[in-house]
């Protein structure tokens, strides 16, 4: 495979690392408030800073970061 292939498929790991942490911290935190007393933005709120975020920030970004030095690695070398 090539090392443009293995960049676009890390970068896209990461991008989707990202978007699945973030989706699963506002889910939480949605449930946790429609436990308590029902849906509106307030609500939403305070769960939501009580809720831990499920892993770091670093995966996704440490994979993104990776993926970009692939993607240019690649295109110097075809220089």
């Amino acid at each position: 495979m090539s090392k443009k292939g293995v960049g676009v498929i890390i970068l896209v790991l990461g991008v989707i690392s990202y978007i699945i942490r973030e989706s699963l911290h506002y889910l939480a935190a949605v449930s946790l408030s429609f436990k308590l007393s029902g849906i509106s933005n307030t609500m939403i709120a305070e769960p939501l800073s009580l809720i831990p975020p499920p892993f770091a920030m670093t995966v996704p970004i440490v994979l993104i970061i990776i993926g970009i030095i692939y993607l240019v690695w690649s295109e110097i070398e075809k220089k």
